[in-house]
């Protein structure tokens, strides 16, 4: 059961509304629908928050509490054929039989929500779409607070507090190393800018007892600046697997791995970042702290 299901180009707005207990998903909006959903509870349904699916969708959320949903507080993306094991950069054999079916192009907007305690990702973004990320909080997901494989997002003036995992983890579809054999013309590089945000607190993955770190670029372009990363279980900031960008006026401190790690990356510019009581503040090869 969904408690509200927008479809073929449909519009509408949810506002000041309790949707909860679903065996299903909250929300579910698809295939060119266009939906403001606005200061409601979304809870302990059983599926997904907020599901945007298909091509061309259209989604803005803005002051909500979207909170202790079985799977992701949000998603965004073609239909997936199959979940991505946590902690593995590995994609399932399903999506490699034809990459463009899972490539969309759903656009979600996320302006000052709470997206909490959910028994996945806080948000996972799939090929192709688009995520712009403003003042929320994300924090006390089971896995990381935002995953974005193949997409774009910015983030501006969001915190990221006690996720598993990582905070935020960007990963290309797919990873160019594990799979060089793909065509560059099939793969899509996840972009983030990611701008005055507070990253801290993250845990370990239970699954494996590892990770637990800031950010992390996987065959990534990525830009992280102006921002409070620390006290998070592993690596403050990783680029690896050909990712570049640039990591710049950042505090990165108290972290339990490397402050920043550059391991198989392309070009990344570091400058004025503030390093201090990570178990290693030298900026290079990281030193990860975590089984």
């Amino acid at each position: 059961t969904i408690g509200l299901h927008f479809d073929e180009n449909s519009r509408g707005t949810i506002s000041d509304s309790f949707i909860y207990a679903m065996s299903g998903d909250g929300v579910l909006t698809r295939d060119g629908a266009n939906v403001t959903i606005e200061r409601n509870w979304i809870f302990v349904n059983a599926g997904v928050g907020v599901s945007t699916v298909g091509r061309t969708a259209n989604t803005t959320l803005v002051s909500n509490i979207i909170s202790d949903n079985g799977g992701p507080g949000v998603f965004a993306g073609q239909t997936p054929c199959a979940l991505l094991p946590p902690g593995f950069v590995e994609v399932p054999e399903c999506y490699l039989r034809n990459l463009a079916d899972y490539v969309g192009s759903a656009n979600v907007i996320l302006d000052t929500n709470i997206i909490q305690a959910s028994g996945s990702t806080g948000v996972v973004l799939f090929p192709g779409t688009r995520g712009t990320f403003r003042n929320n909080r994300i924090w006390r997901n089971e896995l990381s607070g935002v995953f974005v494989w193949g997409a774009s997002m910015s983030s501006e003036g969001d915190q990221y507090d006690g996720n598993e995992e990582h905070a935020i983890e960007l990963r290309a579809f797919p990873d160019p190393l594990k799979y060089p054999e793909i065509p560059s013309g099939l793969r899509v590089r996840a972009v983030g800018t990611i701008n005055n945000n507070e990253i801290r607190g993250t845990v370990v993955l239970p699954q494996t007892g590892t990770l637990g770190g800031g950010v992390l670029a996987q065959g990534a372009n990525v830009t992280v600046t102006n921002s409070r990363i620390y006290g998070n279980r592993g690596i403050g900031v990783s680029y690896v697997n050909t990712s570049t960008g640039r990591i710049e006026n950042n505090r990165i401190f108290d972290n339990r791995g490397s402050g920043i790690c550059l391991y198989l990356a392309g070009s990344v510019i570091t400058s004025g970042n503030t390093l201090t009581g990570n178990a290693d503040d030298r900026v290079g090869v990281g030193r990860e702290t975590t089984p």
